[in-house]
């Protein structure tokens, strides 16, 4: 095993030793579940180009955005069998494999997207390294090549919340993974698993009321179109692992590693630094589409919607997330400012 950036990156002996890769020229299959122009696809483009630049045309990256090839609980699933060889998910989509894993999605841990980013890429950082320990012990199939983080999720629906109280008896989309699922309920909300490519269709249908999701995806992704107000609950921060194929990239040469892992990790900066300089353009972008943003200045009670969740969250997970919880509260204390 070697360590670049703060996590294990599983290198072979063969191709450290010189061996022979797969093959000279290299294609990589890229699946996600949002459009080309949300924030997902645009990082997507970005590994595309920059990844080939890199390689210089060695590495050749196929896109498919919308869920072309799977669905959100199915890109786990394709990247580890190797029908793509990166994918990008939610942490919690790896709780199949490390039940650890979802604590990095769990409501309210970390104070903003930098926060997780700098604390996962941390060079003395033991949180990414275990999981990727933990991926491989556990014949998972996949790797963490860079954690992705690019803003917080709001809630919308077609009126104004400001509490929990408001929510209740409401219909309110969760991305089908357990941590969302008990986001929603200790929100107030009555939860309604649906894939993301199905999420249009269900807000326009009434099948949900709700849905939270960060603006980018809000915007490029007419997630608005069905609803009138944006509460900036910022519950849980977008993001996720970008994803490879475990034997895919043992089976690359040593210089192709780095080649996808340079990649992997700029695309991952430039994406946050993306996120954090688009949020007022966004909002001002939804305002003028006439949606209303209820903050804390209009009364939305942030204090009882974190309450709300970390009693569900204890409900529905017990101590299960409690050592990953210690851990990243004593790793923001001895390693970030």
């Amino acid at each position: 095993m070697r360590y670049v950036n703060g996590m294990i990156l599983g290198g072979i002996v063969a191709s450290l030793l010189g061996g022979t890769a797969l093959a000279q020229d290299v294609t990589i299959k890229y699946a996600h579940p949002t459009s080309a122009n949300s924030s997902g696809g645009i990082m997507a483009t970005d590994f595309k180009e920059t990844l080939e630049d890199l390689s210089g045309g060695a590495i050749r990256v196929q896109v498919f955005p919308d869920g072309q090839l799977g669905s959100l609980s199915e890109l786990n699933e394709l990247a580890a069998s190797g029908t793509v060889q990166v994918t990008a998910n939610t942490w919690g989509s790896l709780s199949v494999f490390d039940e650890q894993a979802g604590a990095l999605d769990a409501p309210y841990v970390f104070e903003n997207p930098r926060q997780r980013h700098e604390l996962l890429t941390h060079e003395n950082s033991e949180i990414l390294k275990g999981l990727n320990a933990r991926l491989a012990e556990s014949g998972s199939g996949l790797m963490v090549l860079a954690p992705i983080d690019s803003a917080g999720r709001q809630a919308t629906c077609n009126r104004a919340i400001y509490s929990p109280g408001d929510l209740a008896g409401v219909k309110f989309r969760a991305i089908p993974f357990p941590v969302f699922i008990a986001t929603v309920k200790g929100m107030g909300g009555i939860p309604v698993p649906i894939e993301y490519s199905e999420l249009t269709t269900a807000l326009a249908t009434g099948l949900a009321d709700c849905q939270e999701n960060p603006l980018s995806n809000i915007l490029n992704d007419k997630l608005y179109e069905a609803q009138s107000h944006i509460m900036l609950t910022n519950h849980i921060l977008a993001g996720g692992p970008m994803l490879i194929n475990a034997a895919f990239f043992e089976g690359l040469t040593a210089e192709q590693q780095a080649w996808v892992e340079e990649a992997a990790v700029s695309v991952a900066a430039r994406n946050l630094i993306e996120a954090e300089t688009s949020e007022s353009d966004l909002r001002s972008k939804l305002e003028d589409l006439g949606k209303i943003f209820i903050t804390t200045e209009d009364g939305l009670d942030v204090e009882a919607f974190k309450q709300g969740v970390a009693v569900e969250m204890k409900a529905a997970f017990g101590d299960t997330y409690d050592a990953m919880f210690e851990q990243i509260e004593n790793e923001k204390k001895a390693l970030l400012n």
